[in-house]
């Protein structure tokens, strides 16, 4: 079988918009982990302890789910063991015995929201000033004319801690400030919003994939395809005429280099004319730091974009980076720069 045909038979465009398929997991893959930790915290501390779980079924790229059990982690056992009040407390502040703590994700836009959510004695902003005037951090000046959103802006600062003592289960050290850097090396952030006595919520705001990459968007067939710019040298129209054959492939001379030629119509497994389409015969070429050129019907320009890897069923596809949504809503696949040298 010619090699045009192999890839055809693997790469076939409509072949993979019909089975095509985010690499996202939903987030019940990490929520799930947290009940029976839960549980075992609460017995210890000898509180009640309620959890409950919403939007479980939002997808987050399987990356950062996994990157992000450790900063769950130590927010709920900080939930518990400092803003979870015992019953006996809970109890003279008019609240039930049992104490509730929310996981929550949702989906905004490109984004998704991660929210852990306690309904115990909040955080004091007075007590975050003075213990940060204590620790140096901020003058007396400064914290007296510091809004309470600010103040606990202060919790992020690398040593910062409102803990008296060490527990067996938070206050060694992992604070609030490697929870943000944790975040934000997946692309997102965290913030704070705590009410006294009422409760704290810790959200977290990361991207719903990791990836973004500049690309070359190329037309083929109708089809839209992009190729990551790094690899692009660049981009030239050449005559029909000035394709030459050399032991039995096309190549094109530019500036005195031989450059082999790889027509995309046929790689993707296109049937029909080769040279159909091509206005005033001139055949746009998009040439890579390889050194072999891909003959596209049309630059369409540069973009940049959020690469999204494709299901694992369709890791064979090697052919492909990834996938991206453009902005008006359409799917592109990235091809890969390697596996096109292939096809040559």
């Amino acid at each position: 079988m010619e090699m045009s045909r192999i890839y055809g038979l693997y790469c076939n465009p409509y072949h993979g918009f019909r089975v095509m398929s985010l690499r996202l997991l939903p987030v019940r893959y990490i929520f799930d982990r947290f009940p029976r930790m839960v549980r075992e915290i609460s017995r210890k501390l000898n509180k009640k302890v309620r959890l409950v779980t919403e939007g479980k079924e939002t997808q987050i790229d399987k990356n950062i789910v996994t990157a992000l059990y450790d900063p769950m982690l130590h927010i709920i056992r900080n939930a518990i063991d400092h803003g979870i009040e015992e019953p006996k407390e809970r109890q003279k502040a008019g609240k039930p015995e049992e104490g509730t703590l929310i996981l929550r994700a949702q989906r905004m836009g490109d984004k998704v929201v991660v929210e852990v959510k306690d309904d115990g004695r909040g955080i004091d902003p007075d007590i975050i000033r003075a213990k940060a005037v204590e620790k140096g951090f901020i003058s007396a000046e400064e914290a007296a004319g510091m809004k309470d959103d600010a103040a606990l802006e202060l919790l992020f600062i690398p040593g910062f801690s409102t803990s008296e003592g060490v527990t067996e289960l938070s206050g060694r050290g992992v604070g609030m400030d490697v929870i943000r850097d944790t975040v934000r090396k997946l692309g997102g952030n965290v913030r704070v919003v705590s009410r006294v006595g009422i409760g704290t919520s810790v959200f977290m705001e990361l991207p719903v994939t990791m990836v973004t990459s500049k690309v070359l968007l190329v037309n083929v067939q109708g089809q839209r395809y992009a190729l990551p710019l790094e690899s692009v040298r660049e981009m030239v129209k050449i005559k029909a005429d000035d394709v030459r054959r050399m032991k039995g492939k096309e190549v094109v001379v530019l500036r005195e280099e031989v450059i082999p030629l790889l027509r995309l119509r046929e790689f993707m497994g296109f049937q029909g004319d080769k040279d159909k389409g091509y206005e005033y015969e001139e055949y746009p070429l998009v040439v890579l730091n390889s050194g072999m050129a891909v003959v596209v019907d049309e630059f369409i320009g540069e973009q940049e974009i959020i690469i999204r890897p494709l299901a694992e069923e369709l890791s064979s596809a090697t052919c492909f980076l990834g996938a991206a949504i453009l902005g008006d809503g359409n799917i592109v696949l990235v091809l890969n720069p390697e596996e096109l040298a292939g096809g040559v």
